[in-house]
């Protein structure tokens, strides 16, 4: 949702900008980040960083960390918080890269003083985890997706 309304609901008025860049990675993110806020230079309170599925092995926290605190400059009105995404199942060995960099994050991000939002566990937690993705092994699903919704919904509401 990029400037659309979310109307249902009881409480304030929530707009969502989504400035994510699908299938890049950290560093075009770092390079891209001033176009990825709202020009008009609107209030943002919150900001979910949710990358590290297209990250090289061993570099997501290294280059997230130094990305979290220039959206802490750029933005200082809103709380930045870091999602450790869904494990991977994808081919050639994506998923040991991607485990350790989201062990490597979740350290990092805690020891730097952001709030780490885990939807990682909740989907290993599952039955089937593979269930909750697409057929790529990598990206939810609807189903995946609305696992990852009702983490980043009850850590939001605690």
């Amino acid at each position: 949702l990029q400037g659309d309304e979310v109307t249902s609901g009881a409480g304030p008025r929530v707009d969502i900008w989504n400035g994510s860049p699908p299938a890049r990675t950290v560093s075009y993110t770092s390079q891209n980040l001033r176009s990825m806020v709202p020009a008009d230079g609107g209030p943002i309170d919150l900001v979910l960083f949710n990358q590290g599925h297209n990250q090289g092995s061993g570099s997501l926290a290294e280059e997230s960390i130094g990305l979290l605190r220039d959206v802490g400059v750029l933005v200082p009105s809103a709380i930045v918080d870091v999602i450790l995404q869904n494990p991977e199942y994808g081919v050639g060995g994506a998923s040991d890269s991607h485990d350790r960099n989201l062990d490597e994050l979740s350290v990092s991000a805690k020891i730097n003083g952001f709030c780490v939002i885990d939807v990682r566990s909740a989907f290993e937690s599952a039955s089937d985890p593979r269930a909750l993705l697409d057929s790529s092994g990598i990206y939810p699903n609807i189903r995946g997706y609305r696992v990852w919704a009702e983490v980043v919904e009850k850590s939001l509401s605690e």
